[in-house]
């Protein structure tokens, strides 16, 4: 039973057994200072995440916020949804070309949907509020116009 090797041959490891930082023994194939190869399926990492597809998620939920809060408090208010919508569709549009453009890039494409998605919500509740409201103003100054004869 001597004369086996081992099932994967001699795995002995130079001495010191490990001198690199994450743990692989020096010499294997690849020069010294090269981190290991991930294991398979896994990689170094993704790409950084694109500010713009953030953003846009963020100016999309200030005009859902905005169209709904301002329909419950002021009337007018709730029509920011109709301006600040989309400057959050323009940014999100712009974000998911880019990051399409470069995968390996850009991580966060759901942030640029998302983003896209609350900003057409906020700009439609925001149209509505703003119709709502004209609608409101016009019915006030035809009851009161009607109404006060001294």
């Amino acid at each position: 039973m001597s004369d086996q090797q081992p099932p994967y041959g001699d795995q002995t490891p130079p001495y010191p057994p490990y001198s690199q930082p994450w743990g692989r023994p020096a010499g294997e194939g690849q020069p010294y200072g090269t981190p290991p190869n991930p294991a398979y399926g896994y990689g170094y990492g993704y790409g950084t995440a694109h500010g713009g597809a953030t953003t846009s998620l963020v100016v999309g939920i200030i005009s859902i916020a905005a169209s709904v809060l301002g329909a419950c408090l002021c009337l007018f208010v709730g029509a920011l949804g109709v301006v600040i919508g989309p400057v959050g569709i323009a940014l999100a549009v712009k974000a998911r070309k880019e990051i399409d453009a470069a995968p390996q890039l850009y991580t966060n494409r759901a942030n640029a949907v998302g983003g896209l998605v609350c900003s057409i919500i906020g700009t439609v509740l925001g149209a509505l509020v703003l119709v709502g409201s004209i609608l409101v103003l016009v019915f006030y100054g035809f009851v009161f116009s009607t109404v006060g004869g001294y």
